[in-house]
């Protein structure tokens, strides 16, 4: 129970201190992350693409910018729950206020108050909320009075989502050569780092929408020094709304070396003979026509009749470890 405890307390500390190191909001991309201490786990302070602003129009057209709307919220801010306050006040008593969402492609205009119930503006006396999906929202306030329409832009986010994970690798027991990838689901912009043995390495990333909602994110670090040794690793995604989602602590295996490979073809058996240093998947790619061929999976030999048309061949021998390490080999024959 204690050390149940003690790990929440962590976490919440951990996502109160942690920042945004990389902010990911096109569908792929790549980057590198220097090392940090947890001490230097800040904010990252960002700008929404629309910008807050107010200016009022008349039947005669766009007149000057003015105060005649004060809008207290909506803020410029990322709200964690869905439904929104609304706090707006007019310099007089208008007709009726409403708002437009332009970030829908058929936003509607959605009236907030009219008539009498716009003496006091909107939640100015009493409390009004509107509920919004998550996302980003630009909105158009306009208050309308008999001569006049006024109107304020404001540009929001909601995100009261935690991310979710989707898959995780390398899982528990299994290898790795230093890259960790996870699949998630979230519709906000997030940012994302990894804790190995309890420190934050320097570490290569790169991230690939897969869906709407599905990314997969892949990050790889130098774990050269804990070659055949056990090794824990976390992954950390965070939100706009700072919610965290911690890709649970896995204890993995290291393995930073390729494996060795001798392969040969004997043109008058017809016959791979092909040997390994560890457990490997093998295949290999024919350039005469372009195409990869398996032989064999957690393997370390193959012995394997392969035909040949007569005459020249050059083959690329290819074996892939349990940890993602890799080698190839080129081998030449002559067919008969």
């Amino acid at each position: 129970m204690g050390k149940s405890i003690t790990y929440i307390l962590f976490i919440m500390l951990l996502a109160t201190l942690a920042s945004a190191l990389v902010w990911v909001d096109s569908d792929e991309g790549e980057g590198y992350q220097e090392e940090i201490d947890e001490t230097d786990i800040g904010n990252l302070e960002y700008i929404d693409a629309a910008t807050e602003g107010d200016y009022e129009i008349s039947d005669a057209g766009i007149m000057a910018a003015g105060d005649f709307i004060t809008l207290y919220s909506p803020k410029n801010t990322v709200y964690v729950n869905k439904n929104v306050p609304f706090n707006i006040t007019t310099k007089e008593i208008v007709q009726n206020i409403t708002y437009i969402d332009l970030t829908k492609q058929a936003g509607r205009e959605l009236i907030l108050c009219r008539g009498t119930a716009c003496k006091n503006g909107v939640g100015n006396i009493k409390k009004k909320v509107t509920s919004f999906t998550e996302g980003y929202h630009n909105l158009l306030i306009k208050a309308r009075t008999f001569t006049n329409v006024y109107e304020k832009s404001v540009g929001f986010t909601v995100d009261s989502k935690f991310p979710k994970m989707n898959s995780q690798y390398p899982k528990a027991k299994a290898y790795t050569n230093g890259t960790f990838w996870t699949v998630y689901s979230e519709d906000n912009s997030v940012n994302f780092w990894i804790m190995i043995n309890n420190k934050y390495p320097v570490f290569f990333y790169s991230w690939k929408k897969l869906d709407a909602l599905k990314t997969e994110l892949t990050l790889r670090s130098d774990v050269s020094q804990y070659n055949g040794k056990t090794i824990n690793y976390s992954i950390f995604i965070k939100d706009r709304g700072n919610h965290t989602l911690v890709v649970s602590g896995k204890n993995v295996n290291v393995d930073t070396v390729k494996p060795t490979i001798n392969a040969t073809y004997d043109t008058v058996l017809r016959k791979f003979d092909i040997s390994i240093s560890e457990l490997s998947t093998l295949k290999y790619y024919d350039y005469s026509d372009g195409k990869w061929r398996s032989l064999c999976s957690k393997c370390k030999r193959s012995i394997k009749t392969q035909k040949f048309s007569p005459g020249p061949h050059k083959l690329l021998v290819h074996a892939v470890d349990y940890a993602g390490n890799s080698v190839g080999k080129e081998i030449t024959f002559d067919a008969i």
